[in-house]
């Protein structure tokens, strides 16, 4: 992937006017560096503004506990804290009540930042009683900065990842390539010129590069492969990657607005939706779900498929809710959750992903099996 010199251009602006760091300040990115986040915003843009920077190896838990990202913030006096939705849905996993959040000195931090997936409403809100602003905002390897955030004068709306940052043209269309109304769901493109932290190719495979991402929309768009909506007042919401939509009976349904649907049930901690084949509806949603310790599982799975028909409707009937130990989610260091594991148990997959212990797997797999789910899985670990 090429990029040109003006990236360093876009950073410095992104840092100033999106994450408010200035000269003096200290930054805490909570990404690996090889990841665009990572070397965006621990790297280069301190650098751009002047500003210190933290380098933190570790996840947001175990690492010793769940208060690891509040320590760094008291000790260092963090300014601004950066990092992925999953990785606070594993603190409030293991700290319910943020009672480690609670015992350091937060008062440096004038804002929590979102990027890498999708943040549900409820997580937000969450977060937003604790701390002074949680601003969500999207954006990719290729877009190389934010392309949607709130600046400073746009008040946040929990589960919208904000408006589009300067520079980037921003449209949801539908397969044919047309702007749809406020409000539909459909293909995020963006429109040309691209801005100055954007690629401009793939490295001596120019003909890779338009079928990637122009070629679906015959060059008038370039395809993001996200699926989201945009309201009335500019905001967008991203409701899955384009591959995570479920085909249900000809309807599309985004897996990540089931999940922010299934984990304010309350007993669940972590929700992870994926599609299981079906013979009448083609694809139905199936949901792997972490619970708190003590609750009624029976209960639980009943109150998620209720909430669901309630708030996303009859054609999103979850068929099975599988329960999953807390040590069977595979985690990236940054936090982020690999839901194709999942996926893979409903293909037939066996294999432990990364970061499981081969025990701990098999419980998702005799569990899922249990339901009806992967009966053509018959090999164990």
């Amino acid at each position: 992937m090429t990029r040109p010199l003006s990236h360093l251009v876009g950073l410095s602006y992104t840092i100033r006017e999106l994450l408010g760091i200035k000269q003096g300040d200290t930054i805490f990115c909570a990404s690996d560096i090889g990841w665009v986040v990572g070397h965006a915003f621990i790297v280069y843009a301190p650098l751009l503004v002047g500003a210190s920077t933290v380098l933190y190896e570790g996840k947001p838990i175990g690492t010793p506990d769940a208060g690891s990202f509040w320590r760094i913030i008291e000790e260092y006096r963090v300014n601004s804290l950066y990092c992925a939705p999953s990785a606070l849905r594993g603190v409030t996993r293991e700290d319910p009540q943020l009672a480690l959040l609670k015992k350091h000195d937060l008062s440096s931090l004038r804002a929590l930042y979102l990027a890498g997936e999708r943040s549900e409403p409820a997580l937000v809100s969450r977060f937003q009683k604790f701390l002074p602003k949680v601003v969500d905002n999207w954006w990719s390897t290729e877009s190389g900065s934010p392309m949607t955030g709130l600046l400073s004068h746009v008040p946040a709306r929990p589960g919208s990842a904000g408006k589009p940052m300067p520079g980037w043209n921003i449209r949801v269309v539908d397969d044919s390539g047309n702007i749809i109304p406020p409000g539909k769901q459909g293909n995020v493109v963006i429109g040309a010129p691209l801005s100055p932290t954007a690629l401009a190719g793939l490295w001596g495979e120019d003909e890779r590069f338009w079928k990637s991402y122009y070629s679906r929309f015959q060059g008038r768009w370039m395809d993001t492969g996200d699926v989201g909506v945009v309201d009335a007042d500019g905001y967008l919401t991203i409701v899955a990657r384009g591959d995570d939509v479920i085909n249900v009976a000809a309807h599309r349904l985004g897996t990540a607005v089931i999940e922010g649907v299934v984990v304010a049930v309350d007993g669940v901690t972590e929700a992870f939706v994926v599609p299981a084949r079906d013979e009448l509806k083609g694809q139905v949603p199936v949901a792997f779900v972490v619970l708190k310790d003590g609750v009624m599982e029976k209960e639980i799975k009943e109150a998620v498929k209720a909430a669901v028909r309630k708030e996303v409707g009859p054609i999103a009937a979850v068929k099975a809710v599988v329960r999953i130990p807390v040590d069977a989610v595979p985690r990236t260091r940054s936090g982020k959750v690999m839901r194709r594991a999942y996926r893979g148990v409903l293909e037939g997959a066996v294999d432990p992903p990364e970061g499981v212990e081969k025990s701990v797997w098999q419980v998702v797999l005799d569990r899922a099996r249990e339901e009806g789910l992967v009966g053509n899985i018959k090999a164990r670990l």
